[in-house]
């Protein structure tokens, strides 16, 4: 069966990019993975949350430099807590990762209807929507299977690179972290 094409492109400050990637989250239906240089927006944290409620796999990878802020920290901090899988990490080269991305069901395969690709230069962060970025959902199974690809290097990186960078459950009576969410 062929996917029905879909690509829609939202731009900061006029149209509501944060609605829009809000609403792009809390479709998805199996999975949610996100490769993002920092995460800042309760709202955005809110619907990957709520996917997670009610079954759909949610696994974020988060730039370290925006890992460690004050704002991001607490949004990841959250998602941790909650039992989602958060991988901090850095470009291969050490460099900042500085990707806006977020895929949804594509666990059924990128040639699934469901699955589609949210990205651009929209930070996940409540100053995005004030700033001139924009933000692009499309389907097409070729990009999203291009950008499938990308996140499953940069997790692997992070996993297998920076361990000591991951971030435990604040509710795990055995971690021990510095009080900046990094552990000990």
């Amino acid at each position: 069966m062929p996917v029905t094409r879909s690509r829609t492109l939202f731009f900061s400050p006029g149209d509501d990019a944060r609605d829009q990637l809000v609403a792009f989250l809390r479709q998805a239906r199996r999975s949610v993975h996100c490769n993002v240089y920092g995460l800042a927006d309760p709202e955005v944290t809110d619907a990957l949350l709520d996917r997670h409620a009610v079954g759909a796999v949610v696994s974020v990878v988060c730039a370290h430099t925006q890992a460690s802020g004050p704002a991001d920290k607490v949004q990841l901090q959250r998602l941790v807590d909650a039992g989602i899988e958060v991988v901090i990490t850095t470009s291969p080269t050490g460099a900042i990762d500085h990707e806006k991305v977020a895929i949804i069901d594509v666990v059924d395969g990128v040639m699934a209807d469901t699955s589609a690709v949210w990205y651009g230069s929209y930070n996940f962060s409540q100053s995005a929507q004030k700033q001139r970025n924009y933000g692009e959902a499309d389907n097409d199974p070729s990009i999203v299977a291009r950008f499938w690809s990308d996140w499953q290097a940069s997790h692997d990186f992070g996993v297998a690179h920076h361990p000591e960078w991951q971030l435990s459950s604040s509710a795990d009576p055995t971690s021990s972290t510095d009080g900046q969410g990094q552990r000990l």
